[in-house]
């Protein structure tokens, strides 16, 4: 059952990544940077600490299972995020010799969805 809950979760957000990454794509064609990824990394890291507020924080109890820790954490964010996407397109604009951008993407991505986190976690808090 277990892996069916995570199998569930995970169809769900690859299929929520996709469209994501279909609706920067269109917003914004001509990309100086792989906004697509970076904006489901936030999105998910913020999701994520919404839900992970939910579950252990001062609203503890609302999603409390071990079922919707499956389906959502391990599943749907796990797929929802891309962090080896994120990897194959820094090293792309680093092999471009676009190492200004890397470094801007790898910050802006990582100090992002750390701050993303934190304000999920601050908005049901």
């Amino acid at each position: 059952m277990t892996i069916l809950i995570v199998a569930a979760g995970g169809g769900l957000g690859a299929v929520a990544r996709y469209a994501t990454v279909l609706l920067i794509r269109s917003l914004f064609p001509s990309q100086r940077l792989p906004y697509a990824t970076l904006t489901v990394n936030l999105l998910g890291s913020f999701a994520l600490g919404i839900f992970f507020a939910m579950l252990f924080g001062e609203v503890q109890g609302t999603l409390s299972t071990e079922a919707s820790f499956l389906f959502f954490a391990v599943g749907f964010f796990g797929a929802y995020t891309t962090f080896s996407t994120f990897s194959v397109d820094t090293v792309q604009i680093f092999s471009q010799g676009r190492t200004k951008d890397s470094l801007i993407y790898v910050t802006v991505s990582t100090a992002g969805s750390i701050a993303s986190f934190f304000a999920g976690i601050s908005l049901i808090q």
